[in-house]
């Protein structure tokens, strides 16, 4: 039974079945909320209160709380425009995301990927917590945030009214995974094994930076046309020797229109730790190697 409709621009909108799209575009100015409210605690926070315990900072660390708000604000809020307008469009239904369950990119390079967009985006969020805001539990957060944000998504995906997407639990699984991975590493930074993203076929980069530029110039046409950039990106599991040397297997997918996988055998020199073995050293490249191929390297393909 529906207490009350209110119609506001032409919107009906009632208290029992609202619209799940006013909630969502409400959600960022919720999450800005959360975020300056969070960050006002940090910088307020008095080290003997108790209650603060969670955001409680280093004393000694030199904060930059505007630079994290700034941050934190743009992934809530600049982030979730880009995605409802890209694959979200159609809108929302109001039900239960785990009946739409299913795996609409059936590909193990989607998963792969997942497991290396959640330990970069956890390191992201590490580094604004503990880099800008000093916190303590910068380790908890960090992961909690990425949980929460990759987790959402899924659930969004399934609730797309178009039914092109659908809740995967292979994702879901990817995700748990590259935050446990990230928090290994993040403890264990000397373990010799690394999961990061690079390209497969070369010859083909200017269409990746075609479809780059079309997003920014073009997004109608971006959106209505299908990028296989896929087949153009792999995703590496590798072992580090001394001075820059690895090896591992590859993962990739091929040409579309086929879904089938594309595994691989790779071997190579990482510039950057190489370098950094010959005295040479940055620690913005170091961390972008740890996640971003950076190598003279051959790769085998087992087609």
């Amino acid at each position: 039974m529906i207490l009350k409709t209110i119609k506001i621009n032409k919107l009906t909108l009632d208290y029992i079945k609202p619209d799940l799209t006013l909630f969502l575009r409400k959600r960022n100015l919720f999450f800005f909320c959360l975020i300056c409210f969070c960050s006002f605690t940090t910088v307020f926070a008095n080290e003997e209160e108790e209650s603060l315990k969670l955001i409680e900072v280093h004393p000694e660390k030199k904060r930059n709380v505007a630079l994290g708000i700034g941050l934190l604000a743009a992934e809530y809020t600049i982030g979730p425009a880009l995605a409802y307008a890209t694959w979200w469009k159609s809108g929302f239904v109001w039900d239960n995301p785990l009946k739409y369950i299913g795996e609409r990119e059936p590909y193990l390079e989607d998963n792969a990927w997942h497991v290396a967009g959640c330990a970069m985006i956890t390191e992201l969020h590490y580094r604004i917590l503990q880099g800008c805001f000093g916190s303590r539990y910068a380790v908890v957060l960090s992961t909690s945030l990425t949980l929460f944000d990759f987790t959402m998504v899924e659930c969004l995906d399934a609730l797309e009214k178009s039914g092109k997407w659908e809740f995967s639990l292979g994702d879901a699984l990817s995700n748990v995974f590259g935050i446990g991975f990230w928090t290994f590493k993040h403890y264990y930074p000397t373990a010799p094994v690394d999961i990061r993203v690079g390209i497969r076929k070369w010859g083909d980069v200017i269409s990746l930076c075609k479809e780059m530029y079309t997003a920014g110039t073009d997004f109608e046409q971006f959106q209505t046309k299908n990028w296989d950039h896929y087949s153009i990106l792999k995703v590496e599991g590798i072992y580090r020797f001394d001075r820059g040397f690895y090896f591992g297997v590859a993962l990739s997918k091929k040409e579309s229109p086929s879904s089938d996988n594309l595994w691989g055998v790779t071997a190579g020199w990482d510039i950057v730790k190489g370098l950094k073995s010959m005295g040479y050293q940055n620690s913005l490249l170091e961390t972008v190697s740890e996640y971003v191929s950076v190598p003279i390297s051959f790769t085998f393909w087992l087609d």
